[in-house]
């Protein structure tokens, strides 16, 4: 699933500038859709492998700031695209930013206005995957370490 789509890199950057990012020909002159699509995707991905374990994917809706975070995100992939081409120094810090962001939506600390999922127990936040009995190693053994 998407986070945020082309019209919503367009309301956050230049189209000429989506182009130039998108457009692999000599002379751009149009948006490169698969680009910029491929950026989207890969801004998506990482948002669900920070929220992947708190939330339950896909998302039923979108709170605004997972898609002003997935603009980020697919803006700086557009700019690193090639490598030749360097980020600017505030596309660089709005990416850390939101990735520090998304660890703090990881860590609980940060939370959306959406469902967490519970565990079992009901007493955290965490859903784990593994039962009694498909664990490689019993607690016995881990609290060794």
């Amino acid at each position: 699933m998407a986070y945020c789509t082309l019209s919503d890199l367009i309301k956050a950057l230049p189209k000429e500038r989506i182009i130039e990012l998108s457009d692999d020909s000599g002379n751009p002159t149009e948006i490169n859709e698969n680009n910029t699509d491929e950026a989207i995707l890969k801004a998506s991905n990482e948002i669900d492998g920070f929220i992947r374990g708190r939330y339950t994917l896909p998302l039923d809706t979108v709170p605004a700031i997972i898609k002003d975070i997935s603009i980020d995100l697919a803006i700086y992939y557009l700019w690193i695209r090639r490598p030749e081409r360097a980020a600017p120094e505030g596309v660089l810090r709005r990416y850390r930013d939101r990735i520090e962001r998304l660890k703090g939506i990881q860590k609980g600390i940060f939370l959306l206005e959406i469902a967490q999922i519970k565990s079992s127990s009901g007493k955290g936040e965490y859903r784990i995957n593994k039962t009694f009995n498909d664990r490689i190693f019993a607690k016995n053994v881990l609290d060794t370490f």
